[in-house]
């Protein structure tokens, strides 16, 4: 019985390395990049370039975003402050 659940402890212990060596948050963040697009934060920090003339968002890992309106590109860059407030910075 004790051999038993040391193995399970083990196994269990294996998924999770698995699962944070994937960063499964990470490729959902890429799937979905354009949602940062409705971040009223970033809207302010783009410096007259509107929302609409966002051509392309790409995620780049990190909280890192590469955003191209025409043949202006810019990387927003998702900073946390704190544990719930963050900021963007915005590089051109």
């Amino acid at each position: 019985m004790k051999n038993k659940m040391i193995w399970t402890n083990v196994i269990w212990a294996v998924v999770l390395l698995v699962v944070l060596g994937f960063e499964a948050g990470s490729w959902l963040k890429q799937w979905n990049a354009k949602h940062i697009l409705d971040d009223p934060l970033l809207q302010q920090q783009l410096g007259g370039v509107q929302i609409e003339q966002v051509e392309n968002v790409e995620y780049l890992g990190k909280g890192g975003y590469r955003l191209q309106a025409g043949a202006k590109e810019m990387i927003a860059v998702q900073t946390y402050t704190s544990v719930m407030n963050y900021r963007w910075d915005v590089y051109e």
